[in-house]
């Protein structure tokens, strides 16, 4: 790559060493970060779109909304306990607001 050969993106893909569960998360945090809907991943142009872009991305993908939310759930679920210990041992008050 950086010694100016060109290779095919088929090619570039396979020689990467694609990350699936790096990749999955950038995904779901992009839904989340732009307020998408969980099920965007299911939508075809979506799907052609990653599919051209990179084919292992599109197979890491999920094909259901629900399986989506379980994903959201369970990285909730991990993350939790690290979240409530950086709000305990903040030096300063913390003031959360939501907007619906």
């Amino acid at each position: 790559m950086h010694s100016g050969v060109v290779i095919s993106q088929q090619v570039a893909n396979v020689l990467g060493n694609f990350d699936v569960q790096q990749f999955r998360l950038r995904a779901v945090s992009w839904l989340v970060d732009n307020n998408h809907p969980l099920i965007e991943f299911e939508s075809p142009a979506f799907m052609r779109m990653m599919q051209l872009a990179n084919a292992e991305a599109a197979d890491a993908l999920w094909r259901s909304h629900n399986s989506v939310s379980k994903y959201i759930m369970r990285l909730y679920n991990y993350l939790k306990p690290e979240v409530i210990m950086d709000i305990l041992s903040t030096q300063s008050k913390v003031h959360f607001s939501f907007d619906r």
